[in-house]
């Protein structure tokens, strides 16, 4: 299943990860950068919360200058993408142990991640032109989980979170 939540300001999406102790050390499988997008920005490996803060500001997260020339506090920081893998694949996952499950999984995610990004675009706005024009990158943080979160049932559930910043008018 995939749900697909935007985030509606760069302190929402902020505080959001950092509550839910997505970029914390210690978590079962660290958050890890992907796309076009993140290779263009010199994001690779482990996500770290400097960066990620900075992405949701639209700050580069290596210069620290803006990404975009309108910078608006109300805007779309980015999209929550979370997939989760059938009750009875979290189980057999539980029951097993076999990481294969989990594994395929996360490539399921990572194909499907590459497919949208394919597609993506960015608004241009200049004079009276209003057109989209794909630039086939995103960047995204990755955090698997294969327990539940606290407060939720104690079954084992794979779930894949990306929080994904949109298309960066970057040819």
């Amino acid at each position: 299943m995939l749900n697909v939540t935007p985030q509606r300001s760069p302190e929402a999406a902020k505080s959001y990860f950092a509550k839910s102790d997505y970029l914390s050390e210690g978590q079962e499988l660290v958050g890890n950068w992907g796309g076009k997008g993140a290779a263009l920005l010199g994001l690779s490996g482990t996500v770290e919360k400097k960066a990620f803060d900075r992405l949701c500001d639209n700050l580069h997260p290596q210069t620290g200058r803006p990404l975009t020339p309108i910078n608006r506090s109300n805007r779309r920081a980015g999209y929550d993408f979370t997939w989760s893998a059938p009750k009875s694949v979290s189980v057999v996952h539980a029951l097993t142990g076999d990481e294969r499950i989990a594994d395929a999984f996360r490539q399921s995610i990572r194909d499907t991640m590459c497919e949208m990004e394919a597609d993506m675009q960015t608004r241009v706005r200049k004079g009276r032109s209003q057109n989209d024009r794909t630039t086939g990158n995103m960047v995204w943080a990755e955090f698997v989980h294969l327990t539940s979160r606290p407060g939720r049932s104690k079954a084992t559930v794979i779930t894949g979170r990306r929080c994904s910043r949109p298309a960066l008018p970057i040819d």
